[in-house]
């Protein structure tokens, strides 16, 4: 598949990375198709936001399966939310461009940079659960763990909400205090706008 990337998640054992596909090579010939597929691969490669890349594998439907608490995971309808249709493990990934600069770029990189730091120093399963905290990023949950979350009904720890925004606008206007309120009130929507484009613009921020 020659894709761009999307949103990447470096994690202990693999990178996991999601691409917007330009098209994909079947015997030598590039099919134009647009989907957006998760890819699993090497974590020793810094992957970046933007970049545009080849992946190589089996391309697979994702599938549901069964948990260490004998519960079905529905994978396929966890990733179809987020437009994921078809994932690409064990993948070989070449870089082909780096791609051009950008602020979203930036932001990821800001966030990639959190994330990394967050998975060095804390042991999984905590790290994961931070993360999501944090960013709502619900991928650096094992499957089984995200599976107790929902069972229990504390899946809501993990994901973003306009708690988390109120957070960031009450921590921009005492941050800023010294400044008139009015140029305090427009810092914080560029603050608002860049939060909900670091942890993906989902709906519920």
């Amino acid at each position: 598949a020659i894709s761009r990337m999307n949103m990447v998640i470096v994690l202990e054992s693999y990178t996991s990375f999601f691409l917007d596909t330009e098209g994909l090579i079947l015997n030598d010939m590039i099919i134009p198709i647009e989907t957006s597929i998760q890819v699993k691969t090497d974590f020793f490669t810094d992957y970046e936001y933007g970049m545009q890349v080849q992946s190589t594998g089996e391309l697979q439907k994702p599938e549901s399966f069964v948990t260490d608490n004998d519960r079905v995971f529905e994978y396929d309808r966890y990733l179809e939310k987020d437009g994921i249709y078809y994932v690409l493990p064990f993948a070989e990934t070449v870089i082909i461009s780096e791609g051009n600069p950008s602020f979203v770029r930036y932001l990821y990189q800001l966030k990639n940079t959190f994330l990394s730091v967050i998975y060095r120093i804390i042991p999984s399963p905590e790290s994961g659960l931070l993360a999501g905290i944090l960013f709502g990023e619900k991928s650096a949950l094992s499957s089984d763990l995200e599976d107790q979350f929902r069972t229990v009904g504390l899946m809501h720890i993990v994901v973003l909400s306009g708690y988390n925004v109120s957070v960031i606008i009450n921590v921009i206007m005492r941050f800023l205090g010294f400044l008139p309120k009015q140029l305090r009130a427009l810092l914080a929507v560029f603050g608002i706008i860049s939060f909900a484009l670091l942890v993906g613009a989902g709906p519920t921020v």
